[in-house]
């Protein structure tokens, strides 16, 4: 088993922009859990420097790569998911996991991602995943390209939910494609529906033994 010492993951994130964001996410929170509008306002004043401080660390490929720019996005998604209240709130959050599902996509392209790295990429891959369901968008390929090196430390049930997920989403898409045959709709439809599916993904584990989706004959 793969161990990540201290000092080798403080290595990784040592420079500014790591820092930067987790001020910032601890302001955040702090404020909003006391009531404090000063503080939130510092909270904002860090966060615009965080957002400059990881801008200059994505100008460069170089320094694009560091673990320490994936996680500081993370943590900028983490301040939009605490802070927003506003339509605007959604639209950074989903903004800033846009960019860093791209820039995970792109680190698995580089190849040579240490364990701490792809870890971070199985938890960005699911928020990723959760997202999307709950805004009915499309799946882009940097998911696809991302998820295939994910490491996870998830039970069978939860990969196979994850994998039925994912299954759903796709068909969402077809559903709402002007490309798609609407035979093949149909088709991914029942083969969703029907129990086979159910089986396959939980009733093996003893997750929901008992419940069966009727089939479409039905």
């Amino acid at each position: 088993m793969q161990h990540t010492s201290f000092s080798s993951f403080h290595n990784r994130l040592d420079d500014a922009s790591i820092y930067q964001t987790i001020e910032t996410l601890g302001l955040a929170g702090y404020a909003k859990e006391t009531q404090q509008g000063r503080l939130m306002h510092m909270a904002e004043t860090n966060y615009i420097k965080a957002i400059h401080s990881v801008n200059d660390q994505l100008s460069t490929p170089e320094t694009a790569m560091k673990d320490s720019v994936l996680f500081s996005i993370m943590m900028l998604i983490m301040y939009e998911g605490n802070t927003w209240q506003r339509e605007s709130g959604m639209k950074n959050f989903t903004t800033h996991l846009d960019g860093l599902m791209s820039l995970a996509a792109l680190s698995v392209k580089q190849g040579n991602l240490s364990l701490l790295h792809r870890k971070a990429i199985a938890f960005v891959v699911r928020v990723f995943l959760f997202h999307y369901w709950y805004i009915h968008k499309p799946l882009p390929m940097a998911f696809f390209t991302a998820n295939e090196v994910a490491e996870y430390d998830l039970s069978r049930i939860q990969v196979n939910l994850q994998d039925l997920i994912i299954a759903i989403v796709q068909f969402q898409t077809s559903t709402r494609s002007e490309t798609t045959d609407y035979i093949d709709i149909m088709q991914d439809g029942m083969q969703l529906h029907s129990a086979k599916v159910i089986q396959t993904y939980f009733i093996e584990d003893t997750f929901i033994v008992g419940i069966v989706l009727p089939t479409v004959e039905d």
